[in-house]
């Protein structure tokens, strides 16, 4: 605070009880002081924007956390309502009549369902081999297979013919014979059955012919 140094007012004669007592007392700016003064205040205004920002950002922080803090009641909270918690569970898909079914392996419980796709059902449609150790009498088994059972023959085991070289002469003979398109003289139509099992020896027929050239 800016004192007064002097002053043109003429001193009054009293007599002084004491000297240089201290007060706030009003006093006239010059021109040089109200500029500093305003300078003073320019900077400290951006100073308090300064601050406001910062504290601003310090709020957002905070309320952040706090708003973290609440969504981990909130689990907590329907947890104890509910008597449940989400875990990972192993699950497995299985197929049936066209459908996909997600169930889990804790309780064997079928929770979600969704049609197949083209890819995952034609993984589950009958082939025409065997490639599971299945009875050709088996509903699980090809349709050749089965077709081949129904006709009084049981299908061909390539591994096994491959490992026995000496009867491979003999099984070809054999397959000859038993071919149904070697024996239809035309007369009489072949049923689908058949025909599935008259296919089926022949791709074996074609499959031992190219292991032999090679």
């Amino acid at each position: 605070m800016a004192t007064a140094t002097s002053t043109t007012a003429p001193k009054p004669a009293y007599d002084v009880l004491r000297r240089y007592l201290k007060r706030n007392l009003p006093v006239k700016l010059t021109r040089e002081e109200q500029t500093d003064i305003a300078i003073a205040a320019a900077k400290q205004r951006l100073e308090i924007k300064q601050l406001e920002g910062d504290l601003d950002a310090e709020k957002k922080r905070r309320q952040a956390q706090i708003n973290e803090k609440q969504r981990e009641v909130d689990v907590k909270d329907r947890e104890l309502a509910t008597g449940e918690q989400e875990r990972i569970v192993s699950c497995d898909e299985i197929f049936r009549d066209g459908m996909v079914f997600v169930v889990r392996t804790d309780t064997w419980e079928e929770f979600e369902s969704r049609p197949a796709t083209a890819q995952e059902a034609q993984k589950f449609l009958p082939g025409v081999e065997s490639t599971l150790n299945t009875s050709p009498t088996d509903r699980a088994a090809p349709l050749l297979d089965q077709a081949a059972a129904a006709q009084g023959k049981a299908p061909a085991n390539d591994d096994a013919a491959a490992a026995e070289p000496d009867g491979g002469a003999d099984a070809e003979a054999g397959d000859d014979q038993d071919d149904p398109e070697s024996e239809d003289d035309g007369l009489s139509e072949q049923t689908p059955a058949q025909r599935a099992a008259a296919e089926s020896a022949k791709a074996r027929k074609a499959r031992r012919a190219k292991g032999k050239t090679k």
